[in-house]
């Protein structure tokens, strides 16, 4: 049974100080760095040796302002090509400044310090390894925990989930609705659970002509004519209100002759992948 951590009744510190104890390294993301906060976890990280494998690896992400959401939600055009060397130097300086004013917020007490200078000797001797995520912001919390126990080798513990703030997921959107309304979309994906996911927010979003394929589908092949009538010569079998025109797939060789169909016919016209590794679609 997952465990909720409110905060009230269950804190998340003590859960991530008592997971650290056994802990040989580990792999931080959040939205917001809390530099005095550190010192809850700071002293658990002391006995590694620092470098790959050895380390806590922090990723920092950014937060908008609520002006700043504003301000994007109005604009006409949308760009999902990047950011440029001078936002990037812009957003540093900005993060930086966040950071002196946590420090100058209210009376320091020696705790504070004494974290503080912790949390930069470990820094120095890579025992903490921070790196910022500036393409876009991040909402969620994620800590893993790598362990030296044979029943949980990893732990992990992670915040809320709004697909409506998820990067990847309004750029498919975007593809299937705006950029290439009028064809068909054939995405693959290396993971199950990410077909599902994209497939039951997508149907939340209206567009219902979406299907999934995966080793648990009832008739994946089936799936493939309704998506690609026309390749498969199942055009006359397939009533043309349920013929789908995405189709989110496993990246498996043994559907892959959708593919090879594509190169001969209309069907699919835009096939895309997403992997943990892709910036996008």
């Amino acid at each position: 049974m997952p465990r909720i951590f409110d905060n009230i009744d269950q804190p998340l510190l003590l859960a991530l100080q008592q997971t650290l104890e056994a802990a040989t390294h580990a792999d931080f993301c959040v939205g917001y760095f809390n530099l005095r906060g550190w010192r809850g976890l700071g002293s658990y990280f002391e006995n590694w040796n620092g470098g790959e494998g050895e380390c806590c690896r922090l990723l920092v992400g950014m937060q908008r302002l609520p002006q700043e959401e504003l301000r994007e939600a109005k604009r006409l055009t949308k760009q999902n090509s990047g950011i440029d060397n001078q936002t990037a130097l812009r957003l540093k300086q900005r993060l930086a400044e966040e950071f002196r004013e946590q420090l100058t917020v209210g009376v320091p007490t020696r705790e504070d310090e004494r974290g503080l200078r912790q949390l930069a000797r470990q820094l120095r001797e890579k025992k903490v390894q921070v790196k910022l995520f500036l393409r876009h912001t991040l909402h969620a919390k994620l800590y893993l925990i790598y362990r030296s126990d044979v029943i949980a080798p990893t732990v992990g513990y992670h915040g809320t989930w709004d697909p409506e703030k998820d990067a990847k997921l309004n750029a498919l959107e975007a593809l299937l609705t705006e950029t290439h309304r009028d064809d068909k979309v054939l995405v693959f994906t290396q993971f199950a659970d990410t077909v599902q996911y994209l497939t039951n927010a997508l149907s939340e979003r209206g567009l219902t002509d979406i299907a999934a394929a995966t080793g648990d589908s009832a008739d994946p092949t089936k799936l493939a004519w309704r998506f690609s009538p026309v390749s498969n010569n199942k055009q006359d079998s397939i009533n043309p209100e349920a013929e789908l025109r995405g189709l989110i797939d496993l990246w498996q060789t043994d559907r892959l002759c959708i593919v090879e169909d594509a190169q001969q016919t209309r069907e699919p016209q835009i096939i895309c992948s997403l992997g943990l590794r892709t910036k996008g679609f």
